[in-house]
């Protein structure tokens, strides 16, 4: 029997690959997912505040708002982490001379690295301030000229609640000056994108998908994210989070949040839906191993964007919270393995509010311990194991009970928590 929730069911025959980075926002924590639309899977492979994607020979560079600027193999797996000054990263590209281009939006700049070693070494300024002004976004790098979407060439976006005066804008690389306006009177532009030599963008308070003055697609939503497998347009579609800007123009909006596969020559368009609320960057991956996913480490940091890949459910915790991540049921679990035999346990977490709550451990569904705590200090415990044990191994702890910090600590906090967890590690 057909599964008609199965959401790759409508698109049999693409067999394109997709890396999707998702900001964070009230609704979702955001992260970088993986669509393969050949093996029909789609995978979040990191949970972080996720903007721009640069490709380079050895994998990526992924700006993230939650931490800095992350260094993936071709693999997907974080080799760096580089902290950048806290400027709002969006868009990020690498270019030939080896630097990295970076989005900072609310210095109203793009900021420029050097990788190696990864330092900060200038600036192109767009305005003389220092704050949001012109709301750049997203780049795009073609010789040494640099392609920026702003939502304002005048600035003071923030005032213009009727008609924005948004412009893709040339700079040139050397001289760090500005060289053109391309396209202006745009209504909040993001990913400027050339393929085949023409200039694409999306108009996202306007809905739509462009080449350079032509609209191509009107798409219901707020359009964000851009790309090309020479086939189909791969467009993001975004929860629109200010409903009043777009309402007193249009009858309705769409506010789902997924990737519209669009044939431009035939002029129709399919609609992906994505467990998130927010689209950024969307990047064709066809050439990427299949295997992106390494067999899991004998050790795992829980607040790691990386640690994603390694809980038995992710559903079963909440994000990181600084250097832990809560759990969000009784029972809750990570994936580790052991390449060779192992005979200890060791966890680093933190009791909950609730004082001589038990937690119980299990290892590969046998209880091992029962840990009660009679305090709320950060605690480090060793479990020694009756066998040595090899291969992959599951970590569960269960609580007897969960806790709200809104009845607790009389706050707004309303989840429901049980341990906080730092570290885990089989030895």
């Amino acid at each position: 029997m057909i599964n008609f929730f199965d959401p790759f069911i409508r698109f049999q025959g693409i067999n394109t690959k997709l890396l999707v980075s998702c900001p964070k926002d009230q609704s979702s924590p955001g992260g970088l997912f993986i669509i393969d639309f050949e093996l029909k899977n789609i995978t979040k492979i990191l949970e972080a505040d996720c903007r721009g994607i640069a490709r380079f020979s050895e994998g990526y560079y992924l700006a993230t708002n939650s931490h800095g600027i992350l260094k993936l193999d071709k693999e997907f797996n974080i080799t760096n982490t580089y902290d950048v000054p806290t400027r709002d990263l969006h868009g990020l590209k690498l270019h030939s001379d080896g630097l990295l281009y970076a989005v900072e939006t609310s210095h109203n700049a793009v900021g420029i690295y050097q990788t190696e070693p990864f330092k900060r070494i200038d600036e192109i300024k767009i305005s003389d301030s220092n704050e949001d002004q012109n709301h750049i976004n997203d780049l795009c790098i073609q010789g040494n000229s640099l392609f920026l979407s702003m939502f304002s060439l005048q600035g003071g976006w923030r005032n213009l609640l009727e008609s924005f005066d948004g412009v893709i804008a040339e700079y040139d690389i050397k001289t760090k000056e500005l060289k053109n306006i391309l396209q202006k009177d745009l209504q909040l532009p993001h990913s400027v994108s050339f393929i085949d030599n023409q200039m694409y963008y999306c108009e996202s308070l306007n809905l739509n998908l462009r080449k350079e003055n032509q609209c191509i697609a009107k798409l219901g939503g707020y359009t964000r994210g851009l790309a090309s497998d020479g086939f189909n347009f791969y467009v993001g579609q975004s929860v629109m989070r200010h409903l009043d800007r777009i309402l007193s123009k249009i009858p309705n909006v769409s506010v789902d949040c997924g990737i519209h596969i669009l044939d431009a020559k035939k002029r129709v368009n399919k609609f992906f839906p994505m467990p998130a609320s927010q689209i950024y960057e969307i990047l064709i991956i066809n050439d990427f191993q299949e295997k992106y996913i390494r067999a899991a480490p004998s050790s795992i940091e829980l607040a790691n964007p990386e640690s994603l890949k390694y809980l038995i459910s992710s559903k079963d915790w909440h994000e990181p919270e600084g250097s832990y991540r809560w759990m969000a049921s009784k029972r809750a679990g990570v994936k580790l393995r052991a390449e060779h035999a192992i005979r200890t346990i060791t966890i680093e977490f933190t009791n909950c509010a609730l004082s001589n709550n038990k937690a119980k451990l299990f290892v590969n569904n046998k209880e091992i311990s029962i840990i009660l705590f009679t305090d709320m200090d950060n605690q480090i415990h060793t479990f020694t194991l009756d066998d040595e044990l090899v291969g992959d191994i599951q970590v569960t702890l269960e609580v007897e009970e969960l806790w709200s910090p809104q009845q607790v600590l009389g706050n707004n906090d309303v989840r429901q928590l049980g341990v906080a967890v730092k570290r885990i590690s089989i030895i």
